[in-house]
């Protein structure tokens, strides 16, 4: 997926796979670099099976992502306390 990333120039990441860590830091950076706004869902469940999680979304994209999950996930701090962002659940 990471050589897939940068070869598409993805901007959209759906997961559905259930395959936990799916989405690496080299392809939520890659995403990253080609979109103002990248969308990150990923959508498997339960959460250690989710392809990333929120706070590895944000951290990844430097705060850019737009972020879903399959399962709820609580508040997530990014760069200290200047950025919080609620994590929505984006399934069903």
């Amino acid at each position: 997926m990471d050589t897939n990333a940068n070869l598409v120039r993805a901007s959209v990441l759906i997961g559905g796979s259930i395959v936990g860590k799916a989405f690496t830091q080299a392809v939520i950076e890659a995403i990253s670099r080609v979109s103002e706004r990248p969308i990150i869902f990923a959508l498997s469940n339960p959460a250690e099976r989710a392809e990333c999680k929120p706070e590895e979304a944000y951290r990844w994209s430097q705060g850019k992502g737009i972020y879903a999950a399959g399962v709820q996930f609580p508040p997530v701090h990014y760069d200290g306390d200047n950025l919080s962002f609620n994590c929505r659940y984006g399934r069903d």
